[in-house]
């Protein structure tokens, strides 16, 4: 199954309230933002999904973008901004093909759970497309499932809610060897969250561009 009908049939046939990705905690972001440590400017949310970290971002005064591979995703993401009253642009893309952005550049660009769902023979072109629209100096968050999770036994696993699509786990190695020709790690956040599933470690980085 391609990416573009995987992740569309996730959002066909589960209730909102059952999207586990919806339901994860933001707090370290969140804090992140609301300390000043990501300050308040142009952002881009890759992997937007159903809006609630990008109405967050507007609610604080950021002008932000949403890109979702799922139209129905985007659906639900316009009708909640709508219903919250705040402004924003939702394009319905693959994050790892940024060029309808042509060259726009943001301060803030947040991955909050996307890396791990990219297919592995993307993911370099992905880490190149968010550098290309980040401006130097400017902020990139990322949280991503973390090799750190208890019971794991390959560097991946199937996504239940994504039948036949590879889910991927993360180490700091991992992410330095992607990341690392375009970023620098400035802080780092770990936590873990249980799903009826299994339960998944996270790691989240606030990197830099440099």
């Amino acid at each position: 199954m391609d990416p573009k009908s995987a992740w569309e049939n996730v959002y066909k046939t589960t209730p909102l309230e059952e999207i586990p990705w919806r339901m994860e905690s933001a707090s370290w972001l969140y804090q992140l933002i609301e300390d000043g440590i990501i300050p308040v400017g142009t952002a881009l949310d890759l992997g937007c999904g159903t809006g609630e970290k990008t109405i967050y971002l507007a609610r604080k005064s950021f002008k932000i973008t949403g890109v979702d591979i799922s139209k129905t995703a985007i659906k639900h993401a316009k009708q909640f901004a709508a219903q919250a009253g705040i402004q924003a642009q939702f394009y319905i893309h693959d994050a790892t093909d940024l060029s309808f952005l042509q060259d726009k550049v943001f301060d803030f660009i947040l991955d909050f759970s996307a890396l791990h769902g990219i297919a592995k023979e993307k993911q370099s072109n992905y880490v190149q497309e968010i550098a290309k629209h980040l401006k130097l100096k400017g902020l990139f968050f990322l949280r991503c499932f973390s090799k750190r999770t208890p019971n794991r036994d390959k560097d991946y696993f199937w996504g239940s809610e994504v039948p036949g699509w590879k889910i991927w786990y993360f180490s700091e190695d991992n992410i330095v060897s992607l990341f690392g020709n375009y970023f620098k790690i400035i802080k780092k956040h770990q936590e873990g969250f249980k799903t009826p599933i299994r339960d998944i470690y996270f790691d989240e980085y606030l990197m830099e561009k440099i």
